[in-house]
């Protein structure tokens, strides 16, 4: 079969899609006019005899090489008209099929014949019966089912990944759930601390008190609002509204600065926190406030989750024209599963309190965003030191040392003619 029809078939093609063959004898026509038209056509499958519209007998290419095949049978046969032949006399040996019927239908009519009938041609009752070889419908039943199972696959595939969409629409509902969870928590335990330290204030009997109570006030009014602006820069960063302003950074001078407000958090917890850099260190450019962000986050995070004798440690070093920023902290490794999640917004690693440490998710995702913002990468890494029995968890920022400026589309002149003799220049909107 020829691979231009296996390209016209569909899954709801019928016999008369298929190259049907079409060749008609009269049946007072000697048989010798038969083995002329096998031997002109060496791949017609048989020869419909017919009169008016009355299909009378198939004599096909097999029985015609049997009965060659016989003693003396070639001269007797190219003698005698066709309506002497049996197959002429016998005109229901063959199987004749509506051309509407589908392929797949029709291979099994055709496989449920005799035996003795198993390999002869089909007619194909269309507007003028055709010819059909059996080997023809197998081949195009194959395409059909290959067919078939190719779109079973793709809708096997297409509910796959509805099944997916569905499971993190669900996942991200879960994530909102749990944010609005948190932000209601974070929001409404400053609110009452307020309430109550202002309903303590008018009851203070000295000015001592007094100064307690308003120091309550300065400190979860200054939690309030870290909160709302975390939640604002996320959406700057989103939105790409957040501005950079580029500046010369000495990391020697800079670094020790940033984390002396972690000194004594350190060293109330019983942590060890230093700063590893060489004097080569060359000097970087970029947005000083954003990367301050940066170490701060994740610094504060690995203060918060560091146990007691615990080590923080961050390291400079170059590497390939970049600067290596890594924050260590020695504790529990992050789970593999997790590692891979934990910088979306909103999320927070499960654990058996999920209010103790604080915070709403968001400190990863907004660290994440502003490093990309500084043309950077974060990384994160675990791993279980089985001398010291303890863990280690690194954050691993690459900056460049020069932050180049974000391009700024240009406005160009085009000409634009309108005829040959006016020619004006008209910028681009």
């Amino acid at each position: 079969m020829h691979p231009h029809y296996l390209q016209s078939l569909h899954i709801n093609s019928s016999l008369r899609d298929l190259p049907l063959a079409v060749y008609q004898v009269e049946p007072g026509a000697p048989c010798k006019k038969i083995r002329d038209v096998f031997q002109h056509n060496p791949t017609l499958p048989g020869v419909l005899v017919v009169e008016g519209n009355n299909v009378l007998a198939l004599i096909s290419r097999r029985r015609l090489l049997e009965r060659l095949s016989q003693p003396y049978a070639l001269d007797v046969f190219l003698k005698r008209p066709i309506y002497e032949l049996p197959e002429f006399q016998n005109a229901r040996n063959f199987l004749a099929l509506e051309g509407d019927l589908p392929i797949a239908e029709g291979l099994n009519a055709a496989l449920a014949r005799i035996s003795e009938t198993a390999y002869e041609p089909l007619v194909v009752v269309t507007e003028v019966p055709q010819i059909l070889d059996v080997s023809v419908l197998l081949i195009a039943h194959a395409h059909v089912f290959k067919l078939t199972s190719a779109l079973l696959r793709q809708e096997q595939q297409a509910a796959e990944v509805r099944s997916a969409q569905i499971a993190e629409l669900q996942r991200l509902n879960l994530l909102k759930d749990d944010f609005l969870s948190t932000v209601s928590h974070e929001l409404r335990t400053p609110m009452t601390n307020i309430k109550m330290a202002i309903y303590m204030l008018k009851g203070a009997a000295d000015l001592e008190r007094a100064n307690v109570y308003l120091e309550v006030l300065d400190k979860e009014c200054t939690r309030e609002i870290n909160l709302i602006n975390d939640l604002l820069d996320l959406q700057q960063l989103d939105a790409g509204e957040r501005l950079l302003k580029t500046e010369d950074i000495v990391l020697q001078h800079w670094l020790p600065d940033i984390l002396a407000p972690f000194q004594n958090r350190a060293l109330q917890r019983d942590l060890l926190l230093s700063i590893e850099i060489l004097p080569i260190i060359p000097k970087i450019v970029s947005d000083t406030n954003s990367l301050k962000r940066v170490i701060v986050e994740l610094v504060n995070n690995a203060c918060k989750y560091t146990p007691p004798k615990g080590q923080i440690r961050l390291q400079v070093s170059l590497k390939a024209q970049r600067i290596q920023l890594t924050i260590m902290n020695s504790g529990p490794p992050i789970p593999m599963e997790e590692q891979e999640r934990i910088f979306q917004k909103f999320y927070r690693i499960p654990n058996n309190d999920p209010w103790s440490q604080g915070g709403t998710g968001l400190g990863l995702a907004l660290v994440k965003k502003i490093v990309e913002q500084l043309q950077g990468q974060i990384h994160v890494a675990s791993r279980l030191d089985h001398s010291a029995l303890k863990g280690w968890n690194s954050f691993l920022v690459e900056l460049p040392l020069v932050l180049r400026p974000p391009l700024t589309p240009v406005l160009i002149a085009l000409p634009v003619i309108h005829d040959a003799q006016d020619i004006m220049l008209k910028p681009l909107v």
